[in-house]
């Protein structure tokens, strides 16, 4: 019998959990807040960017996991913002970040 952890490697390659996305509108612009990114950036019905986010690699292309803190999300009806820190990198070589997201009803994005 696998474990759970041996049964996460097989399915996904990693036994890393993917956190809940968090909706944001702003009148017709809409996107998922996840793990420190955007995904499915639409205006209307149509899908205008598929993802932005940030990314630390190591030396072997792998992907640093990003740790959040202090995360603040707020949306209004024509608006919503997004505030974070976070922390990359292999131990003793992290990488500091802070971040802003803006959306506007208009079709504005700030990242």
């Amino acid at each position: 019998m696998q474990t759970v952890e041996a049964l996460a490697v097989a399915l996904t390659g990693t036994t890393q959990t993917e956190s809940e996305p968090v909706r944001l509108a702003a009148g017709p612009l809409t996107a998922e807040f996840d793990g420190g990114g955007l995904r499915y950036v639409c205006y209307g019905d149509v899908e205008v960017i598929r993802a932005i986010s940030f990314l630390a690699r190591d030396e072997n292309w792998g992907t640093h996991p990003l740790k959040l803190d202090d995360v603040q999300i707020g949306q209004r009806g024509d608006a919503f913002d997004v505030r974070f820190r976070g922390t990359c990198g292999p131990v003793g070589g992290e990488l500091q970040l802070s971040a802003s997201i803006v959306g506007r009803a208009n079709g504005q994005l700030e990242f």
